[in-house]
């Protein structure tokens, strides 16, 4: 931060009923790494949802408070999150957003891992010390905390924060009342919508529930849904044994630097998600 600027990041005055908050919040660097440091390397943050991972071998890569996480169903159907990185030298190991696959190759010297991020083969294996292949430092590592709710995952940069639950507190009751909607269960609609916005996240997440704009920036909007009566109707209700399906953007806004539209699609409805990055 600029010792220079004698302007107050935050400048609060009940009696005056003043509340301002100073620009250079949304573009000061030293702020933006104070910001990730206290806040995002200090919570849960969401990585998606089980069933994006049906099958063995599925995985999913993404980007998560800036680091890259690759989102596994190995072998034995066990959800992991890795770390995306060789424990060689760093190099991001997989460079591929979504599929299906029984291990994954460093492109750099070529070291391959399995969907448990445990370390299968090596070039020039023989070079190496007995028990090389054994040693926890020689595989992918997992992330410091993961845990899930009702197939909701999210992960932890912190060892040390409290279980997730616990963290999640009465917002659980949002999450029960997604998933309780059907005891078939739920799904993630395959498919999103993406914005990369060049953007310090709280813009992002300021203009995202700030009401007031909505009548006049979005005016063409709301015309268009008091002309359509179809979009005036109530939804279908879910039939018992049907399963609820959320669009993966809509989710994604609980993941850091996204947000979207959190809408609930039945089986009968189009799936229609926004999904916006905020860098």
């Amino acid at each position: 931060m600029n010792a220079d600027n004698a302007q107050p990041a935050l400048l609060v005055d009940p009696a005056l009923r003043v509340f301002k908050v100073a620009r250079r919040n949304f573009v000061d660097h030293e702020i933006f790494e104070a910001e990730k440091e206290r806040i995002f390397d200090r919570c849960w943050l969401y990585l998606g949802h089980s069933s994006e991972l049906p099958k063995p071998g599925d995985f999913i890569s993404r980007s998560v408070a800036g680091r890259s996480i690759l989102f596994t169903r190995d072998a034995k159907g066990q959800l992991r999150a890795l770390l995306n990185t060789c424990p060689h030298r760093g190099a991001q190991v997989c460079r591929e957003r979504k599929g299906n696959a029984k291990s994954f190759q460093c492109f750099y010297h070529g070291w391959v891992f399995g969907a448990d991020g445990k370390l299968r083969s090596q070039p020039g294996e023989e070079s190496y010390p007995d028990g090389f292949k054994a040693r926890d430092t020689s595989n992918m590592q997992a992330v410091p905390r993961y845990e899930s709710y009702r197939d909701f995952n999210f992960v932890s940069f912190d060892p040390n924060i409290v279980p997730l639950e616990q963290y999640l507190g009465n917002a659980k009751e949002y999450l029960d009342v997604i998933c309780d909607q059907t005891d078939a269960g739920m799904s993630i609609v395959a498919g999103s919508q993406e914005y990369s916005i060049r953007a310090n996240w709280k813009l992002l997440t300021e203009n995202s529930i700030d009401g007031y704009h909505a009548m006049t920036t979005h005016a063409s909007y709301f015309d268009i849904l008091m002309n359509t009566t179809d979009n005036m109707s109530a939804p279908a209700p879910t039939q018992a044994g049907q399963k609820s399906r959320c669009d993966s953007s809509s989710v994604d806004a609980l993941r850091h630097g996204n947000t979207g539209a959190m809408a609930m699609r039945n089986n009968n409805t189009k799936p229609m998600g926004i999904v916006m990055r905020s860098k």
